[in-house]
């Protein structure tokens, strides 16, 4: 960096310990020999001893403190479901989840009786809308519940996510699943999103009418569309939601060859967010599932850097 600024005629000094140009051995000295240098530089680093000792000794309990939370976000991304049908795949459950949000991965249970699934979600919405909207569904006449997993982490599962709807983070940021016109058909919802939803204020999922124990032919249908994508685009997202409120920004999460776009819209107004969430019933007609924002905008790059990291340090230590 020092080699780039000579090079564009800017000048840059490092003052501290480790100075190859004036090693200081105290922050004072530091400090002293900073004030007289004779032309300030363009570009100064200063190292102060004391505050790297303090730093050295302090990241361990950070550290383990960040691991700690990475382990509950990922808990709290986590849902239970099941039973399902007779050879219904991992492949199967991740195209049904995706409907509420990316999913990271699926992980079978094949029981004594009957056969579940854990599924991990990449955001918290995802995993909010899939307890909310898919708890009862009934999947080629099998009626599946879908849960939390029951941990010590989740104990204060409601009290965190009312903490992370207040948050000043989201309190203007809105999360929208665009969802195929097959799948809104399996669900009905008869509760209205209000602008405090928590996890135990659950919406009323109707389970899908069978004829003589068989499923309609639409949700046959729905089960091998996987090619099937719902069209999701900034115009249309920010058409549909500027009758709420001005739409300031909106961020589309939608990846290649998934059947589900989603969308995080950002309103200039915290009330505008409200106003959306209170239509929640109308958005439904438009195939559009929504939910107060959970998720810091910083958090799913932060934490996804977190558990790599982690898991490269469990792959050394192997």
């Amino acid at each position: 960096f020092s080699d780039v600024l000579h090079a564009l005629g800017r000048s840059a000094a490092f003052l501290g310990k480790d100075s190859s140009h004036k090693q200081c051995n105290s922050d004072k000295e530091v400090l002293k020999s900073f004030r007289n240098l004779k032309t300030q530089p363009f570009f100064s680093v200063l190292q102060f001893s004391t505050l790297s000792n303090h730093l050295k000794s302090y990241f361990p309990r950070q550290e383990r403190h960040h691991q700690m939370t990475c382990s509950r976000l990922q808990d709290m991304c986590v849902v239970f479901a099941g039973p399902f049908p007779t050879g219904f795949s991992d492949g199967d459950v991740k195209q049904l989840f995706s409907f509420c949000g990316a999913v990271r991965k699926v992980k079978m249970l094949n029981t004594v009786v009957r056969v579940h699934a854990e599924i991990e979600f990449e955001l918290l919405e995802g995993a909010m809308l899939a307890v909310k909207t898919l708890n009862g569904l009934n999947v080629l006449g099998q009626t599946i519940k879908v849960q939390r997993p029951v941990c010590e982490s989740m104990l204060d599962l409601d009290v965190t996510l009312k903490a992370l709807m207040g948050d000043a983070l989201n309190a203007r940021h809105l999360y929208a699943v665009k969802m195929n016109h097959s799948m809104t058909e399996c669900i009905s919802t008869s509760t209205k999103v209000n602008g405090h939803v928590s996890d135990a204020e659950c919406l009323d999922v109707t389970p899908v009418k069978t004829v003589n124990g068989l499923l309609p032919a639409k949700i046959n249908k729905w089960l091998h569309l996987s090619t099937s994508k719902s069209e999701l685009c900034e115009e249309s997202v920010r058409e549909t939601f500027g009758h709420f409120g001005t739409v300031k920004r909106v961020i589309l999460s939608a990846k290649p060859k998934e059947s589900t776009g989603r969308a995080r819209i950002v309103f200039v107004n915290s009330e505008d967010r409200r106003a959306a969430l209170n239509s929640s019933e109308d958005l439904w007609k438009k195939n559009y599932l929504i939910c107060p924002s959970l998720t810091p905008v910083h958090l799913p790059s932060w934490v996804g850097a977190e558990i790599k990291a982690t898991t490269h340090r469990h792959s050394s230590a192997q």
